[in-house]
């Protein structure tokens, strides 16, 4: 009983080594960058099933009001997922634009700090 255990759990590590994804074997000082890809990924399909099908019951209840909405929150956080680089570009935009700084004032990034 031991033995059969023993001889699964070393398949199992094999094959785990072999056919593990290189997001999760990725070496440590890349990890967060590597999951961060994974991550990305997952919430891409994740926000275009969802919007898919909250979309499609909007369309055939013909709430045409709520279909937009869906729409635009899913261009909205598909743009965080997919251009963050261009949406702090349009966040810090707009924020200078509403607070009347101008372009050369710091502005304060996510770790708190003045870029």
């Amino acid at each position: 009983m031991r033995r059969s255990i023993f001889i699964s759990a070393a398949i199992a590590v094999v094959a785990l080594a072999v056919f593990v994804d290189p997001a999760v074997a990725a070496p440590a000082d890349q990890y967060g960058n590597k999951l961060g890809d994974m991550l990305k990924a997952w919430a891409g399909g994740l926000l275009f099933a969802c919007a898919g099908f909250a979309g499609i019951s909007a369309l055939m209840r013909q709430d045409l009001g709520q279909a937009i909405v869906i729409f635009l929150v899913t261009v909205f956080v598909g743009g965080f997922v997919f251009a963050e680089g261009t949406m702090q570009t349009v966040i810090t935009d707009v924020w200078q634009t509403a607070t009347g700084a101008s372009a050369d004032a710091p502005v304060p990034t996510s770790n708190g700090r003045a870029n």
